[in-house]
C-alpha cells in the first residue's frame, strides 16, 4: 500500500500544488556575472576566472565567486532576487505556525532545503535555498 495515500497532508498539498507561483521573470534576464560586473562587485578578470572554473568543473557561478572570496553570499542572494521575482526572506526573523510547517513533508523540506512560511489566498509561500529549482517546485 502506498504510504502517500495515507498521508493526512495529501489533500492540503494537492490543493496547494496548483497555486505554486514560480516567480521567474519572463523575457531577457541579465546574467549574474554581468550584474556583478556592472555594479562593480567583481572585476572582469575575476569573472573570467570564475567562468573558467565553471566550464572545467561545473557548478553555479555565484557559489564559485563566493568560494573564491570575491563576493559575499548576501551579494549573490540580492542579485538573484533582483534577477527574478523572488523576495529575499530571512526565516530567522519570521514566526512560523506549526500547522504550516506540517504541510511540507520533512523529507522534501530536507532534500530541497525548503520551509513553508504561510498560506495566503490559497497560495503557499515557501522559502528555499534555490528557488530556481523547478524539479523541487514540481515535487513540492
Amino acid at each position: 500500500m502506498n504510504s502517500f495515500n495515507n498521508d493526512p497532508n495529501k489533500k492540503k498539498r494537492s490543493v496547494l500544488a496548483n497555486t505554486v507561483h514560480h516567480g521567474v521573470r519572463v523575457g531577457t534576464v541579465e546574467k549574474l556575472g554581468q550584474i556583478l560586473l556592472k555594479e562593480g562587485q567583481i572585476t572582469q578578470s575575476q569573472l573570467n576566472e570564475a567562468l573558467e572554473i565553471q566550464k572545467k568543473h561545473g557548478g553555479r557561478l555565484g557559489r564559485i565567486l563566493i568560494s573564491l572570496g570575491y563576493v559575499e553570499d548576501e551579494t549573490i542572494a540580492d542579485c538573484l532576487r533582483r534577477q527574478s521575482a523572488y523576495a529575499l526572506v530571512k526565516i530567522s526573523e519570521r514566526q512560523i505556525d506549526e500547522k504550516i510547517i506540517d504541510i511540507l513533508p520533512y523529507n522534501l523540506a530536507k532534500e530541497y532545503m525548503a520551509v513553508p512560511l504561510e498560506v495566503s489566498d490559497g497560495s503557499l509561500m515557501i522559502a528555499m535555498a534555490d528557488p530556481t529549482n523547478r524539479y523541487a517546485l514540481e515535487d513540492i
